[in-house]
């Protein structure tokens, strides 16, 4: 059985749902805080990656957050490590842990550049 330890729940963390508009005919996204929006976690970077994308050095920055469930997480939703929107991650996927309402952890990625 999954059983983090939740004394290690000490990340603050700030959770946007995106919404898309159609503009145009382009998606329009837009970003409207969770409710709750500020959650506590587990917060583990685990890989920073360099590329050159567009003539540009750009990192690649990932990590896995673990946090008591939340419904309505999915990819493409937001997550402000620190509540700093300096440092905002895009969850690429929600797991919820064994389909038992208890846990949820995301992958999340953010590209910077250099």
């Amino acid at each position: 059985m999954f059983r983090p330890n939740t004394a290690q729940f000490n990340t603050v963390i700030r959770l946007k749902h995106r919404t898309d508009a159609t503009v145009n005919g382009a998606p329009d996204p837009t970003y409207r805080d969770a409710n709750p929006a500020v959650h506590y976690c587990e917060f583990k970077p685990f890989y920073g990656a360099e590329a050159i994308q567009a003539g540009q050095l750009g990192i690649l920055e990932g990590g896995t957050i673990t946090m008591w469930y939340t419904e309505g997480v999915k990819a493409s939703d937001l997550v402000y490590l620190n509540n700093d929107a300096a440092q905002a991650y895009e969850v690429t996927s929600a797991e919820n842990v064994e389909n038992r309402g208890m846990f949820l952890v995301l992958k999340i990625k953010r590209a910077v550049t250099a």
